[in-house]
């Protein structure tokens, strides 16, 4: 039995995440994307996963790079998380700020935390393509995360 496309983007929806930027850099050019399937792998060595269309351009980069950049973006930062995920590929730093990394990938400025990455290996999922990145430099900051859920932005509110 085969599950409908429209069934699994709806239960999909369901699943609340946070909103991140995925970053790469080679010979000068940069690309980036929102992503929502991003977690932590590994604590010795430190590793996480990104999920990313097979055909994106910013895939295209880290291949011949074999190296991305993770931004965990805050709740003001929708605006970011929409550019990212929309805009045409050569308009996406435009206007925007942000900061080059130790490894040369872009930063979002303003982000909750940054994770700097090499490639520690890569699986074709489907229409996807997994990436688990052993970190090289990361940092957070304090504030509130920019959250996606039934297809639209939220954010978090810690109960009492």
């Amino acid at each position: 039995m085969s599950v409908a496309p429209e069934d699994f983007k709806l239960a999909l929806r369901q699943w609340t995440s946070g909103i991140s930027i995925v970053t790469a850099e080679n010979d000068g050019e940069h690309h980036g994307m929102t992503v929502s399937a991003f977690g932590s792998v590994s604590l010795a060595p430190p590793l996480i996963s990104v999920c990313l269309a097979a055909d994106a351009r910013v895939v295209e980069l880290v291949t011949a790079s074999r190296r991305f950049a993770v931004s965990v973006l805050a709740s003001h930062q929708a605006e970011i998380s929409d550019r990212f995920a929309t805009y045409p590929d050569e308009g996406r730093f435009e206007g925007q700020g942000f900061v080059e990394g130790a490894d040369g990938c872009r930063l979002i400025e303003g982000a909750l935390a940054h994770i700097e990455c090499n490639v520690y290996s890569a699986h074709e999922a489907g229409d996807h393509v997994v990436l688990i990145g052993r970190v090289q430099h990361c940092s957070a900051a304090e504030g509130v995360p920019l959250l996606y859920f039934g297809g639209g932005y939220g954010v978090f509110q810690p109960q009492p």
